[in-house]
């Protein structure tokens, strides 16, 4: 590809989650240059689409900023709080 923009990034990150890849797409994200609100969030939505609301939570706990945003689309995952903190 021979122009990379955050646009671009987003969507193979994105389709790494599609294709149940998690791992694939936390190692690119993990390599992009720069970020944004939108891309946070898409690996937010990512874990949560996957049932992996620990994950989802760490990745809201490191963000710089945009947090309201991001607390909504996890809730929109439709997740069960008391297990995402460890207890039952």
């Amino acid at each position: 590809m021979p122009d990379k923009t955050i646009v671009s990034w987003n969507s193979i990150v994105a389709g790494y989650f599609q294709s149940n890849q998690p791992g694939e797409a936390q190692k690119l994200f993990d390599r992009m240059l720069e970020s944004n609100t939108v891309s946070w969030n898409g690996l937010i939505s990512g874990y949560v689409k996957n049932g992996m609301i620990i994950e989802a939570r760490k990745v809201f706990d490191l963000m710089p900023e945009g947090k309201v945003v991001s607390w909504t689309s996890m809730l929109r995952g439709d997740v069960g709080w008391p297990d995402s903190r460890g207890s039952d």
